[in-house]
């Protein structure tokens, strides 16, 4: 503890499979993580790795751990499995949730790209299959190469599985109120599936820009319906490319509060793609961004959290918000809108 414990991002491991050839059971972990957690002054989150298939939050080897006190986050492993884990993350949220302890749902050891999906090694595919299905259900992810983690000293064989994460993680960061959205993967129907499970949703409702919906299509050859009931106002949908890691082509303006055919994407339907439905700020007062009727702090700090960033705080709807956004919400401030 005294030694590792103040790193940032720390989280604290109580057990490596915890029941895999030496099972010293779930009450001695809970014991370990009750005694680190009583000496440890930082509050580092604490964890345990499973053994065994995971899938089953209320039956699997990880269910003694949820609802504990001491237990913070999941570690889950099924080395040799690349799919579902999307479904996986949700439910672990949904049962936990549902006791009163909200996990923070990490994948500790899912499939390794050289070995456990269709075509060993095709990055291309590991995306398709993992990179954006485990976060955009709501959870976080690290890559696990079987075999090799204590021997592999050039990383550059696997340089465009970290160009990709890299890129999903910048997505996340500046254009998704990703703390505050829900997975709802109901609210897409007749995409293609295309061996990868289909498109996977995060959401959050609300009035104009407050209003925000992603869709990861890991193969959008047919982009089926989106259910935007709960994101009030016009709804602009622009196209971003996992590959290239930037948007791409026109945007386009939907109604909110119904379901709407999608668009197909720029080019290249049969690849994959994220669509970003945002919500418009309301034109008859398009710096009161939270519409709540007054262009006011909160407008203001809207503007400045988006800043250079997103579409999020931009009063007159030219793609990014920045310093034209920022002083039209001071020109504004203060005032009531009609």
């Amino acid at each position: 503890v005294a030694r590792f414990g103040y790193l940032i991002a720390m989280q604290g491991n109580r057990c490596e499979e915890d029941y895999l050839n030496l099972n010293i059971g779930a009450s001695e972990v809970l014991n370990w993580a009750r005694y680190i957690e009583e000496i440890d002054p930082w509050g580092t989150p604490t964890t345990v790795h499973n053994a065994g298939n995971p899938f089953n939050p209320n039956s699997g080897p990880w269910a003694p751990f949820v609802g504990e006190p001491e237990i913070d986050l999941t570690s889950l492993q099924r080395a040799r499995e690349a799919d579902g884990w999307g479904d996986v993350v949700e439910a672990y949220r949904t049962v936990s949730a549902g006791v009163g302890r909200p996990l923070v749902v990490m994948v500790d050891e899912p499939g390794s790209p050289p070995r456990d999906i269709d075509t060993p090694g095709d990055l291309n595919e590991f995306r398709n299959r993992l990179v954006w299905e485990i976060t955009m259900s709501g959870g976080g992810a690290e890559w696990f190469i079987h075999n090799r983690d204590q021997s592999m000293e050039d990383f550059r064989e696997f340089d465009q599985l970290w160009r990709d994460t890299g890129a999903m993680v910048r997505f996340f960061e500046q254009h998704l109120p990703f703390w505050d959205m829900t997975p709802d993967d109901a609210r897409i129907s007749g995409d293609a599936n295309g061996g990868f499970g289909g498109a996977d949703v995060l959401v959050r409702t609300g009035d104009f820009q407050d209003g925000v919906l992603a869709v990861y299509y890991p193969d959008a050859s047919a982009t089926g319906t989106v259910d935007l009931n709960g994101l009030s106002g016009e709804i602009e949908l622009r196209w971003f490319n996992p590959r290239t890691y930037a948007f791409k082509g026109a945007a386009a303006v939907l109604p909110g509060d119904q379901v709407v055919a999608v668009p197909a994407p720029p080019s290249d339907g049969g690849e994959d793609w994220v669509a970003l439905f945002q919500g418009l700020p309301d034109i008859a007062c398009p710096t009161d961004l939270n519409a709540d009727g007054t262009t006011d702090l909160a407008d203001l700090l809207i503007v400045l959290g988006a800043f250079g960033s997103s579409s999020q705080g931009d009063t007159n709807n030219d793609g990014v918000t920045d310093l034209a956004d920022l002083l039209a919400v001071l020109g504004n401030f203060g005032d009531d809108c009609p």
